[in-house]
């Protein structure tokens, strides 16, 4: 989506008839960790965590505008779609600073996208600009994406919103995650 709308100019405009508005600066942005091969030794995520920005994009939520509903669909929809997922927990980013990454020609490396969806209207993506890269652009904006993601620090499922994501899950989803970690 990043290449084929240049300059991020569909920022502007709301992407998703789901969605009630674009995403303002402003606003801040969820990704949530399910896969523990994203987690280094530290229990940070490793900068591959942000690999999907330069092919299908790196799905985020509107923190404020996330209802408690949302949220437990959304992480239970994951869980239920991917055999090897566990919710560990969540990182956070304010679009400004995502949307002022940039390469070193100075231009935007990182569109921010509203792409509500019927049962999650928070929804959003973030794509890279461009697909034809250099091989070291690859890795440093990745490095970027986490640095601006409180550097790849998680805030824990059971804390994540005072827990009250966690607390909403169903016992087997719950269980499901306790197991695999």
């Amino acid at each position: 989506m990043g290449a084929a709308a240049q300059g991020c100019c569909c920022e502007a405009v709301r992407v998703s008839w789901y969605s009630p508005q674009a995403i303002s600066d402003s606003e801040e942005l969820t990704r949530f960790v399910f896969l523990p091969m994203h987690v280094d030794r530290r229990g940070n995520v490793k900068p591959n965590f942000f690999d999907y920005v330069h092919s299908h994009g790196c799905s985020v939520q509107r923190t404020a505008m996330a209802t408690l509903d949302e949220l437990v669909y959304f992480v239970e929809s994951f869980l239920a779609r991917k055999s090897d997922s566990v919710w560990l927990g969540a990182v956070s980013a304010s679009c400004r600073e995502i949307r002022a990454i940039r390469y070193d020609d100075d231009s935007r490396a990182v569109c921010v996208y509203d792409t509500g969806e019927r049962r999650n209207p928070a929804h959003g993506e973030l794509f890279a600009t461009r697909y034809d890269i250099e091989e070291a652009d690859g890795p440093e904006l990745r490095a970027r994406l986490r640095a601006a993601f409180n550097v790849g620090t998680i805030v824990g499922r059971q804390h994540y919103h005072d827990g009250t994501v966690w607390a909403g899950l169903t016992p087997a989803a719950q269980a499901r995650t306790q197991k695999k970690r």
